[in-house]
């Protein structure tokens, strides 16, 4: 059985319009996703500078609406990143109350450091 030479130009005309048409369907896919991916890592990274600025007003000025910023940007980390329990918050407002510079950047860092690992590079 010999195929009809029409056949193969209607297949070869198919898929000169199909797969390019896929090819691009899927490509543009996995971009929007490399995207959207790419613009979540930037909110983690926006969440944790807001974060250690709000630290900064509240530690330096002691403000109520420093404050309201304070924690307003902790319940902001909660959105982007995995934190197990609230303790680590605790230890870092127990340190700033008492007043002890030392304690509370070693607090500081130890939230930012726990934060930083989880923002892909």
């Amino acid at each position: 059985m010999e195929l009809d030479p029409n056949w193969i130009v209607a297949i070869i005309g198919i898929s000169a319009i199909i797969f390019p048409t896929i090819s691009t369907w899927l490509n543009n896919y996995y971009q929007l996703k490399l995207k959207k991916i790419d613009m979540f890592e930037k909110c983690k990274y926006q969440a944790v500078e807001n974060f250690t600025k709000s630290f900064e007003n509240y530690y330096n000025y002691g403000t109520i609406d420093n404050q309201i910023d304070f924690e307003s940007s902790i319940a902001n980390l909660f959105i982007y990143f995995s934190i197990p329990n609230y303790k680590m918050f605790d230890k870092l407002k127990e340190c700033i109350k008492e007043n002890d510079y030392e304690k509370t950047q070693f607090a500081l860092a130890e939230i930012v450091r726990y934060l930083s690992s989880q923002i892909d590079k």
